[in-house]
């Protein structure tokens, strides 16, 4: 399964549930990462990271502002192309939310 390359991701805070938050993940070949929000409270943060995948299962991790590390957790569909879960940060994980995304 390759995953490699550019998603398209759509979420929510736990704290916020009816504030949507759309970013931009691109996946590199050697395991790092940028996430860029697009749309919601924080459009144009950007964030670089580290990620990895096991089978069907996907992680990745940056460390925000404010926040601390951010962990973000998902399962992959069986075409590689979709994926959703959770994140969680802060203290207490306030920060965290579900989410989506899909792959172009």
């Amino acid at each position: 399964m390759d995953i490699v390359g550019l998603w398209k991701l759509y979420g929510h805070q736990n704290i916020f549930p009816n504030v949507q938050w759309e970013a931009d993940l691109l996946l590199n070949q050697d395991g790092t990462l940028t996430w860029t929000e697009t749309k919601g409270a924080n459009v144009g943060a950007s964030r670089t990271g580290r990620w990895t995948v096991s089978n069907s299962k996907f992680y990745f991790q940056y460390q925000a502002p404010k926040v601390g590390m951010v962990t973000w957790n998902g399962t992959i569909d069986t075409g590689g192309r979709n994926i959703n879960g959770t994140y969680n940060s802060g203290a207490n994980n306030a920060y965290g939310g579900d989410w989506s995304g899909r792959k172009f």
